[in-house]
């Protein structure tokens, strides 16, 4: 059968090639074939491709935990900056207790779980690098869409003030000590061509950025051998790590050559940022 996807702001994009990868490969298990769809965003509706797959006009889409707050909050706690080793620890946690976790409040809001997706980092952009938690004291922030994540940057001390997305880069170069949001970085949007970012300070600490999600009802009607073709469908951590990985060092060099300082949490840094996460 035809399985209809929502795969929106692709191109160029890691998720571009996983959607490519996983068409190919559903096709080839005979089950059926993918028909994409872009979903019109409406701005300030960030809900709006879930809504779409609740009320089955999608099948099958990837989400970030920015579009889901509000039907599942605790999906956004994920947001936070606990470490992690190693990509396997995704695998992990989302097996043996992210999934078990949250089932039962995708279920309720019609949408099946199916895998964990690395989308990017979770940074600091804005016009001078941040290492320790403490440095976020009295800074300016951009007030996002996640409360989980305005209620730990003000837990730290910050000060949010709300930013049209578009008005984001003229922000930051009229503010001179705004350092901007505490978020997954849009990689494709948020630095290239917009030379008021001055530094990126990266953190390799998100467990899980996103979710590769389906329609429950839909989902729920397929047969044993339809939904095990869809999961074998699906790529594992080991596609992300090595396509996302290889797409954010193209865009660390591109920043560089633009002059923008690219830095990371120290090592010696990360258990401050660790314990003031998990003291909230």
């Amino acid at each position: 059968r035809d399985v209809v996807v929502a795969a929106v702001r692709t191109a160029g994009t890691p998720a571009e090639e996983y959607w490519k990868k996983f068409s190919d490969q559903y096709a080839r298990s005979g089950q059926g074939s993918v028909v994409f769809s872009d979903i019109p965003t409406v701005l300030g509706r960030n809900g709006s491709i879930i809504e779409a797959l609740r009320n089955g006009d999608i099948q099958l889409t990837v989400g970030s935990d920015s579009s889901l707050y509000d039907l599942i909050p605790e999906f956004s706690v994920l947001r936070l900056p606990y470490l992690i080793d190693d990509e396997t620890q995704i695998e992990e946690s989302f097996q043996n207790c992210i999934a078990p976790a949250l089932t039962p409040q995708f279920s309720a809001a019609g949408l099946v779980l199916l895998g964990p997706m690395r989308s990017g980092w979770l940074v600091v952009y804005g016009s001078q690098p941040v290492e320790k938690p403490g440095e976020l004291y009295g800074a300016r922030f951009r007030r996002s869409l996640s409360p989980v994540t305005n209620g730990y940057l003000e837990y730290l001390g910050a000060s949010l003030v709300t930013v049209p997305y578009p008005k984001i880069h003229e922000w930051l170069a009229s503010e001179a000590k705004a350092f901007g949001d505490f978020s997954i970085l849009e990689l494709t949007s948020m630095t290239r061509n917009k030379p008021a970012v001055k530094a990126v300070t990266m953190s390799r600490h998100g467990y899980f950025l996103g979710a590769v999600l389906a329609n429950k009802s839909w989902y729920d009607s397929l047969s044993s051998v339809d939904q095990q073709a869809l999961r074998d469908a699906l790529p594992a951590q080991e596609y992300w790590q090595r396509n996302v990985t290889a797409y954010e060092q193209a865009y660390l060099d591109e920043s560089k050559d633009m002059g923008i300082a690219i830095g990371d949490i120290h090592p010696e840094d990360r258990s401050s940022w660790e314990n003031t996460a998990t003291a909230f």
